[in-house]
């Protein structure tokens, strides 16, 4: 991507630009620059240079176990010849860039490969788009989490992938799955398009990253960091809870004795659903018309992002990955279309932006979140974006192509 995306939406880049300086100032002020998540990564590279635990041991609050790979880990390791203040400063603006980059990444991915070429977005659409995440932002961001971080990698490497450079491509995937390895969900769609050169690419990163570890801490050493690591992701959802997860909504408004280890039957579920559409509904009709093509893989891609948080039991900062969707939605939606649906989706927005964040206080909150409410306005997004937008898509790219 060059600059001149930049400069095209320096609007948004300025508007974006002073809300994060606000939310660093804010914080600073009010004594709450905290980064506890990323204390965790950084109490933990810590330990990973003086030889001491790095998995298994709580690091920072009650949640905070290191739960990333071993090399993920060697990423972190420079920050500690900072102090903890400063390497907070940094990923802190590491994270508002990725947010900054990751919507004109997902931005110029539309405008390029996907929407008609007479599209013209309205100039509002990034800055609306970019407000109705800011709730679940600024928590990533009071957090220090790296979520935006792999949105954005995420975003990189799906234009990489349409833009041609399968490499590049690959090897982002390579980095987010050894950051959170059900990420490797996302390789599905690339395997079904046959995207097998960022495949190929992605499995040489995913057995490359063991090297650097190999050579500054040993054989012995190597094999036990990533046992353990292996154990800390199989752990990792035995300490979280989460009501907004499909299995929980079932549970609270079904009366479905379902325990929360149904989590994994529901992603077979949806992964052989997702197998289906693309035999039956997506391949038949690329092959009538290569032009949908990346249409459909857009689609696929960041509709199985955003399905994550609400199959497995995570935090509330992982719905900033339906993030994507919502932009492209937005694209939609400037189009002149029913009353009803454009109510309908602001309604879904509405309580998307606001559930999960403290904006009407913590009995409000806690309200919202025995309801699960932000899991459902999660599902309303993905399924508006499905059933209500795919048809557009559908139209407009083959008129485009025509």
């Amino acid at each position: 991507m060059n600059f001149s995306l930049i400069k095209e939406y320096k609007g948004y880049v300025l508007f974006a630009a002073l809300v994060l300086g606000g939310i660093f100032t804010i914080e600073n002020i009010n004594d709450r620059f905290w980064l506890n998540d990323f204390k965790v990564y950084y109490l933990a590279a810590k330990n990973l240079l003086a030889g001491d635990p790095v998995y298994g041991v709580v690091l920072g609050l009650d949640t905070g176990f290191y739960k990333y790979s071993p090399s993920i880990l060697l990423a972190f390791v420079p920050f500690t010849f900072m102090s903890y203040y400063a390497a907070s400063v940094v990923h802190f603006c590491a994270i508002a860039l990725a947010a900054l980059f990751c919507t004109l990444l997902v931005q110029r991915t539309l405008m390029l490969y996907v929407l008609p070429a007479q599209h013209r977005p309205a100039s509002y659409l990034l800055p609306v788009a970019f407000v109705c995440v800011l709730n679940h932002l600024f928590r990533e961001l009071h957090l220090g989490n790296v979520n935006m971080i792999i949105v954005c990698f995420l975003s990189a490497a799906l234009y990489f992938l349409m833009s041609g450079k399968d490499v590049k491509c690959g090897i982002l995937l390579g980095i987010v799955v050894l950051i959170k390895p059900y990420l490797l969900l996302l390789s599905l769609p690339l395997f079904l398009h046959q995207k097998f050169r960022s495949l190929f690419s992605q499995v040489l990163t995913l057995l490359f990253s063991v090297v650097p570890v190999f050579v500054f801490f040993g054989f012995s050493k190597t094999i036990a960091l990533h046992t353990q690591w292996v154990k800390a992701v199989l752990y990792h959802s035995e300490y979280l809870t989460s009501e907004h997860t499909l299995v929980a909504l079932i549970r609270k408004y079904l009366h479905v004795g379902m325990p929360d280890s149904y989590q994994f039957y529901v992603l077979i579920f949806f992964t052989l659903t997702y197998l289906l559409v693309f035999a039956f509904f997506i391949r038949p009709r690329i092959k009538k018309d290569p032009a949908k093509e990346n249409g459909f893989l857009f689609l696929s891609y960041f509709t199985l992002l955003a399905l994550i948080p609400s199959i497995l039991i995570t935090d509330t900062e992982h719905f900033l990955f339906a993030s994507p969707l919502l932009i492209f939605a937005f694209n939609h939606l400037w189009v002149p279309k029913s009353t009803f649906l454009k109510s309908l989706f602001v309604f879904i927005v509405l309580v998307y932006g606001t559930a999960g964040g403290g904006i009407f206080g913590s009995n409000v909150n806690e309200r919202f979140e025995e309801l699960g409410l932000l899991g459902i306005a999660n599902l309303g997004i993905i399924i508006f974006v499905l059933f209500v937008f795919s048809k557009d898509l559908y139209k407009k790219t083959s008129s485009a192509n025509a």
